[in-house]
């Protein structure tokens, strides 16, 4: 998953600027890193979007191959049972 990055500098500009102190305004950075690591993107969302997509394809795929199988079970099933009628 793609990191969430924002400016931590312009950040700390920005609350000490509102009135924090230089300590305050690091901590509130370090503090909103943490919080926004591991957030979902837009980018990793239409990632993960597309692979659930792949995944879906290939076990329709997959359904579609046992359902067959289990046809072709029965119908040699059937054809076995009538070479004895």
């Amino acid at each position: 998953m793609t990191a969430t990055a924002f400016d931590t500098l312009k950040t700390a500009k920005t609350l000490t600027k509102a009135g924090f102190t230089k300590k305050q305004a690091d901590a509130h950075v370090e503090v909103l890193m943490e919080v926004t690591d591991g957030l979902a993107t837009k980018a990793g969302i239409k990632d993960l979007k597309h692979e659930i997509k792949l995944l879906g394809s290939g076990l329709t795929v997959k359904l579609w191959q046992m359902q067959m199988g289990a046809v072709v079970f029965v119908l040699g099933g059937v054809f076995t049972m009538l070479k004895f009628v």
